[in-house]
Formats: C-alpha cells, structure tokens, sequence
C-alpha cells in the first residue's frame, strides 16, 4: 500500500450507502459465494502501512502461520488477502510498485460503517503527519 488513501471505493459506500447494493434474489448465471483468497503486490517499504490499514483500519485479523518475512496475510471473514512484498522465493527481490487493482472488492461488515470510515480517517491522518512517503501530496487513491 503506498497510502492510506486506498479504498475509494469503501469511501465511496461510507459517504452514501445508497451506492451499496444487494445481490440480485435471482439470475441467470450463478453467483460466486466465496473469494478464497485475492493476491496483491505491496511495496517492500510499506509494510508496516499495510498491516495497519487492513489490520488496525479494515478490522482483519493477521494471519500469524502464512505471514513470514516475504508476505502479510491478513484474514477478513472466510476470506484472505496474501500481501506479497517479495517478488520471488529465489531473489527475494523486494516489490516496488504497488499493484492496482482495476476493479472492486467489496467487504460486508456487521460493524457500523461510521466506525470503520473513522479508523480509516485516522490513519489517513496519523500517516499524513508522517507523510506518506510516496513522494506525491495530490489525494488519488492507491491501492495494491
């Protein structure tokens, strides 16, 4: 994760809920039930904001038996998000660039969206007194 900034999407459904919508009661074609897992490259120097953010912000739980000092595994539910920073067993050639998912993960919580936009803001906030550290102050999101 370059920034705190990384969950438009989120941002988007806590600013108005009207943009979140329930799965359609019937279709055509079958619905996925389950992503087991969604693998995404993290820059090497940013471990410690990624752990946070999905940790200390989202609410996951870091899973301690596959987190080792090339990935973060963190557990969301039934599901897992595998936070490569190393590119390669071999090499361990530390990641740079961030990966960018070109799409949507939605995440269902019970807990009060408020509450969870809160923790985001005040990491945001927390890492904005840091600085980010990637080099630009403009407010895109980034995400990996």
């Amino acid at each position: 994760i370059v920034s705190p900034r990384v969950a438009t999407w989120l941002e988007l459904a806590m600013d108005d809920p009207s943009t979140i919508s329930d799965a359609p009661e019937t279709t055509s074609s079958p619905l996925p039930l389950l992503l087991e897992h969604v693998n995404l490259n993290i820059p090497s120097s940013r471990v410690d904001l990624a752990r946070s953010f999905y940790v200390d912000a989202l609410g996951c739980a870091l899973n301690p038996r596959s987190t080792n000092e090339r990935q973060l595994h963190v557990n969301c539910g039934a599901s897992q998000f595998h936070l490569l920073h190393r590119v390669s067993v071999r090499g361990n050639e530390p990641c740079v660039v961030p990966q960018r998912w070109r799409g949507e993960i939605c995440l269902w919580t019970r807990e009060d969206l408020k509450v969870v936009k809160g923790r985001i803001e005040d990491l945001r906030a927390k890492e904005g007194a840091r600085g980010d550290g990637d080099g630009d102050d403009d407010d895109d999101t980034d995400t990996t």
